[in-house]
Protein backbone atom coordinates (compact mmCIF):
# COMPACT_ATOMS: atom_id res chain seq x y z
CA UNK A 1 0.00 0.00 0.00
CA UNK A 2 2.88 2.33 0.67
CA UNK A 3 4.60 1.96 -2.23
CA UNK A 4 1.51 2.38 -4.72
CA UNK A 5 0.89 5.68 -2.48
CA UNK A 6 4.58 6.15 -3.32
CA UNK A 7 4.08 5.77 -6.90
CA UNK A 8 0.92 7.75 -7.32
CA UNK A 9 2.14 10.96 -5.38
CA UNK A 10 5.81 10.48 -8.04
CA UNK A 11 2.96 10.36 -10.87
CA UNK A 12 1.37 13.07 -10.01
CA UNK A 13 4.26 15.63 -9.11
CA UNK A 14 5.26 14.34 -12.54
CA UNK A 15 2.03 15.68 -14.49
CA UNK A 16 2.14 18.86 -12.44
CA UNK A 17 5.83 18.81 -13.79
CA UNK A 18 4.92 18.38 -16.93
CA UNK A 19 1.97 21.46 -16.77
CA UNK A 20 4.27 24.00 -15.43
CA UNK A 21 7.33 22.85 -18.18
CA UNK A 22 3.95 23.15 -20.95
CA UNK A 23 3.15 27.10 -19.34
CA UNK A 24 6.65 27.68 -18.72
CA UNK A 25 7.06 27.06 -22.88
CA UNK A 26 4.05 29.40 -24.06
CA UNK A 27 5.05 32.15 -21.92
CA UNK A 28 8.36 32.10 -23.59
CA UNK A 29 7.36 31.49 -26.73
CA UNK A 30 4.70 34.42 -26.73
CA UNK A 31 7.63 36.57 -25.58
CA UNK A 32 9.77 35.56 -28.00
CA UNK A 33 7.15 36.29 -30.77
CA UNK A 34 6.18 39.57 -29.39
CA UNK A 35 9.54 41.29 -28.22
CA UNK A 36 12.71 39.25 -29.57
CA UNK A 37 10.86 38.55 -33.17
CA UNK A 38 9.37 41.54 -33.99
CA UNK A 39 12.53 43.69 -33.18
CA UNK A 40 14.68 41.69 -35.11
CA UNK A 41 11.63 42.54 -37.84
CA UNK A 42 12.11 46.41 -37.19
CA UNK A 43 15.91 45.87 -37.58
CA UNK A 44 15.81 43.89 -41.13
CA UNK A 45 13.63 46.95 -42.40
CA UNK A 46 16.01 49.57 -41.02
CA UNK A 47 18.94 47.89 -42.25
CA UNK A 48 17.25 47.93 -45.98
CA UNK A 49 16.05 51.24 -45.58
CA UNK A 50 19.58 51.98 -44.97
CA UNK A 51 21.09 49.78 -47.50
CA UNK A 52 19.03 51.75 -49.91
CA UNK A 53 20.76 55.37 -48.91
CA UNK A 54 24.13 53.48 -48.85
CA UNK A 55 25.01 54.02 -52.40
CA UNK A 56 28.04 56.45 -51.97
CA UNK A 57 29.33 53.99 -49.19
CA UNK A 58 32.55 52.35 -49.68
CA UNK A 59 32.04 48.65 -51.21
CA UNK A 60 33.40 46.72 -47.97
CA UNK A 61 30.46 48.66 -46.00
CA UNK A 62 27.98 48.25 -48.80
CA UNK A 63 28.79 44.55 -48.20
CA UNK A 64 29.03 44.51 -44.46
CA UNK A 65 25.21 45.92 -44.43
CA UNK A 66 24.72 43.84 -47.17
CA UNK A 67 25.37 40.81 -44.71
CA UNK A 68 23.35 42.41 -41.57
CA UNK A 69 19.88 42.64 -43.66
CA UNK A 70 20.49 38.31 -44.09
CA UNK A 71 21.81 38.13 -40.73
CA UNK A 72 18.85 39.99 -39.57
CA UNK A 73 16.18 38.18 -41.59
CA UNK A 74 18.00 34.16 -40.64
CA UNK A 75 17.46 35.34 -36.94
CA UNK A 76 14.09 36.68 -37.39
CA UNK A 77 12.94 33.35 -39.02
CA UNK A 78 14.63 31.22 -36.48
CA UNK A 79 13.49 33.12 -33.76
CA UNK A 80 9.46 32.67 -35.38
CA UNK A 81 10.72 29.07 -35.32
CA UNK A 82 11.34 28.57 -32.06
CA UNK A 83 8.60 30.34 -30.83
CA UNK A 84 5.91 28.46 -32.30
CA UNK A 85 8.01 25.20 -31.45
CA UNK A 86 7.38 26.47 -27.87
CA UNK A 87 3.71 27.57 -27.86
CA UNK A 88 2.15 26.11 -31.32
CA UNK A 89 -0.77 28.91 -31.85
CA UNK A 90 -2.58 26.56 -34.70
CA UNK A 91 -2.97 23.54 -31.47
CA UNK A 92 -4.81 26.06 -29.58
CA UNK A 93 -7.15 27.94 -32.69
CA UNK A 94 -7.65 25.15 -34.77
CA UNK A 95 -6.74 21.90 -33.42
CA UNK A 96 -4.08 19.06 -33.70
CA UNK A 97 -4.60 18.29 -37.34
CA UNK A 98 -3.90 21.68 -38.69
CA UNK A 99 -0.98 21.94 -36.12
CA UNK A 100 0.72 18.31 -37.25
CA UNK A 101 0.24 19.63 -40.85
CA UNK A 102 1.80 22.73 -40.31
CA UNK A 103 5.04 21.23 -37.69
CA UNK A 104 5.59 18.59 -39.96
CA UNK A 105 5.84 20.26 -42.74
CA UNK A 106 7.69 23.16 -41.72
CA UNK A 107 9.97 20.59 -40.19
CA UNK A 108 10.80 18.44 -43.77
CA UNK A 109 11.22 21.83 -45.04
CA UNK A 110 14.48 22.34 -42.31
CA UNK A 111 15.45 19.25 -41.96
CA UNK A 112 15.48 17.83 -45.46
CA UNK A 113 13.79 14.59 -44.07
CA UNK A 114 10.88 13.22 -46.30
CA UNK A 115 7.83 13.13 -44.53
CA UNK A 116 4.54 11.66 -44.70
CA UNK A 117 1.78 12.84 -42.23
CA UNK A 118 -1.64 10.41 -42.35
CA UNK A 119 -4.60 11.23 -39.89
CA UNK A 120 -7.93 10.35 -39.28
CA UNK A 121 -10.11 11.59 -41.93
CA UNK A 122 -12.34 13.24 -39.92
CA UNK A 123 -10.70 14.19 -36.70
CA UNK A 124 -12.23 17.22 -35.28
CA UNK A 125 -10.94 18.83 -31.80
CA UNK A 126 -9.93 16.72 -29.30
CA UNK A 127 -9.64 17.40 -25.58
CA UNK A 128 -6.63 19.97 -24.76
CA UNK A 129 -4.12 18.14 -22.33
CA UNK A 130 -5.13 15.05 -25.19
CA UNK A 131 -4.02 17.54 -28.26
CA UNK A 132 -0.84 18.66 -26.59
CA UNK A 133 0.31 15.46 -25.64
CA UNK A 134 0.00 14.00 -29.20
CA UNK A 135 1.72 16.97 -30.70
CA UNK A 136 4.64 17.34 -28.40
CA UNK A 137 5.41 13.44 -28.76
CA UNK A 138 5.40 14.22 -32.90
CA UNK A 139 7.77 17.20 -31.76
CA UNK A 140 10.06 14.92 -29.78
CA UNK A 141 10.33 12.27 -32.19
CA UNK A 142 11.01 13.54 -35.10
CA UNK A 143 13.49 15.56 -33.22
CA UNK A 144 15.23 12.76 -32.22
CA UNK A 145 14.87 11.70 -36.16
CA UNK A 146 17.02 14.55 -37.07
CA UNK A 147 19.67 14.26 -34.92
CA UNK A 148 20.34 10.55 -33.99
CA UNK A 149 18.63 8.51 -36.88
CA UNK A 150 20.18 9.52 -40.01
CA UNK A 151 17.07 8.73 -41.77
CA UNK A 152 15.86 10.24 -45.43
CA UNK A 153 12.37 9.62 -44.30
CA UNK A 154 9.56 9.75 -41.55
CA UNK A 155 6.32 8.54 -41.21
CA UNK A 156 3.64 9.85 -38.63
CA UNK A 157 0.41 8.03 -38.71
CA UNK A 158 -2.40 8.62 -36.43
CA UNK A 159 -5.49 6.01 -35.96
CA UNK A 160 -8.30 5.10 -33.80
CA UNK A 161 -10.06 2.08 -33.49
CA UNK A 162 -12.61 0.97 -30.35
CA UNK A 163 -10.39 0.41 -27.80
CA UNK A 164 -6.81 2.78 -28.49
CA UNK A 165 -5.72 5.84 -30.01
CA UNK A 166 -2.70 5.03 -31.85
CA UNK A 167 -0.11 7.48 -32.58
CA UNK A 168 3.20 5.92 -34.51
CA UNK A 169 5.93 7.87 -35.49
CA UNK A 170 8.61 5.39 -37.87
CA UNK A 171 11.90 6.11 -39.75
CA UNK A 172 14.84 4.57 -41.28
CA UNK A 173 17.68 4.98 -40.03
CA UNK A 174 20.63 3.60 -38.10
CA UNK A 175 18.22 2.47 -35.17
CA UNK A 176 18.80 3.38 -31.49
CA UNK A 177 21.75 2.19 -29.68
CA UNK A 178 21.41 -0.32 -27.67
CA UNK A 179 22.19 1.71 -24.20
CA UNK A 180 19.24 4.29 -25.14
CA UNK A 181 16.72 1.17 -25.27
CA UNK A 182 18.15 -0.01 -21.77
CA UNK A 183 17.68 3.25 -20.16
CA UNK A 184 14.27 3.44 -21.30
CA UNK A 185 13.14 0.35 -20.70
CA UNK A 186 14.72 0.77 -16.76
CA UNK A 187 12.62 3.93 -16.96
CA UNK A 188 16.23 6.12 -16.23
CA UNK A 189 16.07 8.64 -18.54
CA UNK A 190 15.42 12.04 -17.23
CA UNK A 191 12.07 13.13 -16.31
CA UNK A 192 10.71 16.03 -19.45
CA UNK A 193 13.95 14.90 -21.30
CA UNK A 194 13.28 13.04 -24.80
CA UNK A 195 11.92 9.29 -24.26
CA UNK A 196 11.66 9.83 -21.04
CA UNK A 197 9.10 13.17 -21.44
CA UNK A 198 7.29 11.21 -24.19
CA UNK A 199 6.64 8.12 -22.36
CA UNK A 200 5.32 10.22 -19.02
CA UNK A 201 2.93 12.36 -21.27
CA UNK A 202 1.03 9.08 -22.28
CA UNK A 203 1.18 8.05 -19.22
CA UNK A 204 -0.85 10.84 -17.24
CA UNK A 205 -3.30 10.10 -19.80
CA UNK A 206 -3.82 6.22 -18.58
CA UNK A 207 -1.33 5.10 -21.99
CA UNK A 208 2.14 4.46 -22.48
CA UNK A 209 4.75 4.52 -25.16
CA UNK A 210 6.35 1.47 -27.20
CA UNK A 211 9.35 1.46 -28.95
CA UNK A 212 10.68 -0.81 -31.27
CA UNK A 213 13.94 -0.26 -33.16
CA UNK A 214 15.66 -2.62 -35.52
CA UNK A 215 19.01 -0.47 -38.36
CA UNK A 216 16.74 0.44 -41.03
CA UNK A 217 13.30 0.29 -39.14
CA UNK A 218 12.45 2.59 -35.72
CA UNK A 219 9.07 2.79 -34.72
CA UNK A 220 7.70 4.63 -31.49
CA UNK A 221 4.01 3.91 -30.93
CA UNK A 222 2.13 6.05 -28.45
CA UNK A 223 -1.35 4.08 -27.49
CA UNK A 224 -3.75 5.90 -25.39
CA UNK A 225 -7.49 4.92 -24.43
CA UNK A 226 -9.60 6.12 -26.82
CA UNK A 227 -12.38 6.94 -23.39
CA UNK A 228 -10.23 9.83 -23.71
CA UNK A 229 -12.33 11.05 -26.42
CA UNK A 230 -15.36 10.87 -24.82
CA UNK A 231 -16.78 14.35 -24.18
Amino acid sequence: TARKRAERQLRQMAGRLLRLQDQERRVLGHELHDTTAQGLAALEINLTALRKLARHMPAKSRELLRDSVVLAARSAREIRTLSYTLRPPLLEEMGLSAALRTHVRGFASRSGIKCRLTLPRKLGRLPADLELALFRIVQEALANVHRHAGSKVATIRLRQNPRRLVLEIADQGQGMPASAMENFLAAKATLGIGLAGMRERARQLGGDIVIRSTPGDTRVRAELPSTLLSP
